[in-house]
């Protein structure tokens, strides 16, 4: 099975490079979730599973790229399959 590619767009190197660093491509790219929610996740992922921390302008260069991309209402198709979830977990979990 052929890995899907990040959409084209301004820093998807850099996301591309930051994401797959620990996650394939199907597993970033099968998410949907907002802004916010990305910011969380990167937060949540920083502090329980060792991501290093970004600068600021680094930072907001992924999730302006997550945010635009990978937002619960934008579909890409990865070898024509739907997007499998938009995150789960409810906005009250606390990381």
């Amino acid at each position: 099975l052929q890995e899907p590619v990040f959409p084209h767009g301004p820093n998807v190197e850099l996301v591309e490079t930051t994401c797959t660093a620990c996650h394939s491509a199907r597993l970033v790219l099968q998410n949907r979730m907002s802004r916010e929610r990305w910011d969380e996740t990167l937060t949540w992922m920083q502090k329980k599973h060792n991501l290093p921390e970004f600068d600021t302008e680094d930072r907001m260069a992924i999730l302006d790229y997550l945010s635009t991309h990978l937002a619960p209402e934008v579909y890409h198709s990865m070898d024509g399959l739907p997007p499998r979830r938009v995150n789960v977990l409810p906005s009250s979990y606390t990381y």
